[in-house]
């Protein structure tokens, strides 16, 4: 027949384990007492079960050592055995019920039966106090003793306690664990913002910057180089009636002729006496004062007198002058000088957009982020070429030094853009780490159809997780040193394991008071 056994435990109740008795669907039901312990001894907490039993329609017996509860059993005719398996195996009395007149439940008569249960019952009591009498003697010694130093090992304990919760201190030392926060803005920067907008719009201005440089190119022309200069004889005509002078050395030369070639000079070879009298001459030889082609002069091109020997003559050439010889060799022509103008100023453009994209990358958040579509020529502050105009040479050199504007977006400004985008992406429970703002032109600046200049730019810098003395050392106070540590790098998603060090040496638990834990103020916010 199918049994439910109950186990007993030393807090159960009438109540408890009349529950216990209806999770079954049984016709006999078992109650197990615990081996130690003392647990529905009265007689009423065995008639509200056995009642309970008879209303859920099945026999209730017992298994237990109990005399007491042993003996209200006897008195009930329920059922004892020494074991369940004994229960399980045995045959179960069945009683048959009466009431009385006085309304209470009886057991049917069997005097010898509960008579010779009486007898075993009492017999199993008296030896059960046989062997207590001992320990009752011993438990006595024991409650004497206990009565005399419980109160001070309870004291004693105390104090240690005290000392083992105040005495103890802990240094705990931390690195709060660290990543990368980033983020592409698209911005727009006009020389017509005034202030910086979250869209991504920067105000720029207009910046000056001088370079120079030095370029040499061979050359393509020729230029004609004087060997020997011209010579000939002038004829000096006096205006004065007096004797006259003309000393070696004497310059005269050719007019401008309405702005056609320069004014070419001869002067005298020698010391020439002019007689008294208007209108007398003489004549002296003369060479041109420059060698080359330039002294051949045709007859009467000499006509001026220079110093003031010009108020007292008339001078002319009556024959042609010859003699004067030019050879062409390599010079610099004005194409080579266009030619290396345009290749040295482009050089000094790329050379201003590379210094000042080197400058804004050294510094990105202090230097000036420029807009290099718009960089152009200011003023060509000097400009020397080697050799000047007119000199042979085999090459041409140029040396030129440019002042260039360009439309710059300030770091400052760049900082301004960063800081509110990047703090909207922070995740709870993260701060961002000062001083790790970094910044990187992900699309070059375009100039676009409004005349803005439009690209993109990265964002970036470190943050941390936000991590307080006061909840480091709530969640290690009380722990051992290992386990407090491998707690707080779960918890605190430390970026190295947390370094922890106890005082005294040799006590093995954190103190159980935060105040007595000191954290370390590194990366930590002390609130």
């Amino acid at each position: 027949m199918k049994t439910q056994v109950v186990q007993l435990e030393n807090y159960d109740d009438s109540i408890s384990v009349r529950d216990k008795m209806g999770w079954g669907q049984t016709n006999r039901i078992l109650l197990v007492w615990p081996t130690h312990g003392v647990v529905l001894n009265r007689r009423l907490d065995l008639v509200l079960l056995q009642r309970h039993s008879q209303s859920l329609g099945a026999q209730m017996a017992l298994v237990t050592k109990d005399p007491e509860v042993c003996d209200n059993a006897l008195d009930l005719g329920i059922p004892v055995f020494k074991d369940a398996r004994q229960a399980q195996r045995g045959r179960w009395r069945v009683n048959k019920w009466r009431r009385a007149r006085s309304g209470q439940l009886t057991r049917p008569a069997d005097p010898a039966r509960r008579a010779n249960l009486r007898q075993h019952f009492d017999a199993q009591n008296a030896a059960q106090r046989a062997a207590q009498q001992p320990a009752n003697s011993r438990g006595q010694r024991v409650w004497r003793w206990a009565a005399r130093w419980l109160p001070f090992s309870l004291s004693l304990l105390a104090v240690l306690a005290l000392l083992g919760t105040i005495l103890p201190s802990a240094q705990i030392q931390i690195t709060p664990g660290t990543q990368t926060q980033e983020i592409i803005v698209p911005i727009q920067a006009s020389a017509d913002l005034t202030a910086v907008n979250l869209a991504g719009g920067l105000p720029a201005r207009w910046h000056s910057l001088s370079v120079e440089g030095r370029s040499s190119l061979p050359v393509s022309g020729t230029v004609s180089v004087p060997e020997k200069p011209a010579s000939g004889e002038v004829s000096f005509t006096s205006l004065s009636t007096a004797p006259l002078t003309i000393p070696a050395g004497t310059l005269v030369s050719t007019l401008n002729q309405n702005g056609k070639g320069g004014v070419i000079r001869f002067a005298t070879l020698e010391k020439v006496n002019v007689p008294a009298g208007v209108n007398q001459t003489a004549r002296v030889r003369v060479q041109a004062v420059l060698p080359g082609k330039e002294g051949n002069q045709p007859a009467g091109a000499i006509q001026a007198v220079e110093g003031p020997l010009g108020l007292l003559f008339r001078v002319s050439n009556p024959q042609a002058l010859r003699g004067g010889v030019s050879q062409n060799v390599p010079g610099p022509n004005e194409d080579d000088r266009q030619k290396i103008y345009q290749r040295l100023l482009q050089s000094l453009q790329r050379s201003a957009e590379t210094e000042l994209i080197a400058a804004w990358q050294a510094s990105p958040l202090s230097a000036n982020l420029p807009v290099t579509p718009t960089l152009q020529v200011s003023e060509v502050l000097t400009s020397t070429y080697t050799p000047a105009s007119g000199l042979p040479a085999a090459n041409l050199e140029l040396t030129l030094r440019v002042e260039f504007k360009v439309l710059v977006v300030a770091g400052s400004d760049l900082k301004k853009l960063a800081g509110p985008v990047l703090d909207a992406g922070l995740q709870p429970g993260q701060r961002a780490l000062p001083e790790t703002l970094q910044t990187f032109l992900v699309q070059p600046l375009r100039l676009n159809a409004a005349g803005q200049a439009a690209g993109k730019l990265r964002f970036s810098r470190m943050v941390e997780q936000v991590v307080t003395a006061a909840e480091t050392a709530n969640l290690g106070r009380g722990l051992p040193a290992s386990q407090a540590g491998l707690l707080l790098q779960q918890q605190l998603q430390l970026a190295q394991p947390a370094q922890i060090q106890l005082w005294p040496d040799w006590w093995p638990y954190l103190p159980l008071l935060p105040m007595r834990i000191d954290v370390a103020e590194a990366g930590l916010t002390n609130k």
